[in-house]
């Protein structure tokens, strides 16, 4: 994580934080609209983003996550480029990250956001032949209609 010191994450409240994640989620943005060179830098940039969140104080005041959302967006875009980690490791990270946006969307709790991560999973695990988590992801997706 780069660009924001420890002292300065750990006084911030969830507004200035909610900020900071918005701002840096901007910046990801528009570096990757460029190149491939860009999407690379993007991915450290949504990183870094998440990894602020991790570590701040704050992130666990905010009620409202659906901030972040961009951040897994933006990741599983470029993770399709071949961008972001190398070969070996795309699976496992893919899996960590869908993971994840699953378990934020769920604390946010809009059964509609929660419903989009849920069908990522199971896309996702059909794609890697996980056909027993693709089905279960299916199931609980279903009980939310």
């Amino acid at each position: 994580m780069k660009g924001v010191a420890p002292h300065i994450l750990d006084s911030m409240d969830e507004t200035n934080l909610v900020y900071l994640i918005k701002l840096q989620t901007a910046l990801g943005q528009a570096i990757g609209s460029h190149n491939y060179r860009g999407k690379k830098d993007s991915a450290r940039i949504f990183e870094d983003a998440l990894k602020i969140l991790s570590v701040a104080p704050a992130n666990e005041k905010i009620n409202d996550r659906s901030f972040i959302f961009p951040l897994y967006s933006g990741l599983f875009f470029i993770l399709k480029y071949g961008a972001l980690v190398p070969p070996d490791e795309e699976v496992a990270y893919e899996l960590e990250l869908i993971s994840n946006f699953v378990k934020e969307t769920k604390l946010h709790g809009d059964p509609v956001h929660y419903g989009r991560a849920l069908a990522m999973q199971g896309e996702t695990y059909h794609r890697l032949a996980m056909y027993d988590e693709a089905v279960e992801t299916h199931e609980e997706l279903r009980l939310g209609y």
